[in-house]
């Protein structure tokens, strides 16, 4: 799948059965972007040390406000 074609899927979309909403996959987003001695997770490696909150969650945070 493309960047684009998963930018598309979780856009919000509706029809005429349901609502569907990003939820899921931006909490799986968050809880792989989590704390581990103040540091991100999923972004540090053993070579790159990402303090938390990274720019991912940075990110999130803002968008939600």
């Amino acid at each position: 799948m493309t960047h684009d074609e998963l930018l598309a899927k979780i856009q919000f979309s509706r029809n005429d059965f349901n609502y569907v909403t990003p939820h899921n996959a931006l909490r799986a987003v968050v809880e792989l972007h989590k704390s581990n001695y103040g540091l991100c997770k999923a972004c540090t490696t053993l070579t790159v040390h990402v303090a938390y909150p990274c720019p991912t969650i940075q990110t999130i945070e803002k968008e939600l406000g």
